[in-house]
């Protein structure tokens, strides 16, 4: 996230964090944390190789999560009530979701 914040400069920087499951957040050697306390992990030694103070910046402003299994159940609602006149259209768009779903089911 501090990557995002210093190369993002003027422009509108989120980051989009994809979880097993909502947060909390399992930080190695930290524990289930928050995501606004995952982030102000290892500041100070990321201001000590910048050779500056680097601030922590605001999860609640540049952050955006949600889950494998939200994107699974949106993409199946979606692919249920999508319709099209066009069969080839209709038959394509059921495909992707139904790829979608199975690579959710291996890797989700």
């Amino acid at each position: 996230m501090i990557l995002a914040h210093e190369h993002g400069r003027a422009w509108t920087v989120v980051l989009l964090l994809v979880l097993a499951t909502p947060p909390p957040i399992l930080v190695r050697g930290h524990g289930a944390l928050s995501i606004e306390d995952a982030v102000g992990i290892d500041l100070e030694r990321i201001s000590a190789r910048h050779g500056r103070p680097v601030p922590a910046p605001d999860p609640s402003e540049m952050v955006a999560w949600t889950t494998w299994a939200d994107i699974g159940a949106q993409v199946g609602a979606a692919a249920e009530t999508y319709d099209n006149p066009d069969d080839s259209t209709r038959n394509a768009v059921a495909r992707i979701a139904g790829t979608i779903a199975d690579a959710l089911l291996v890797h989700g």
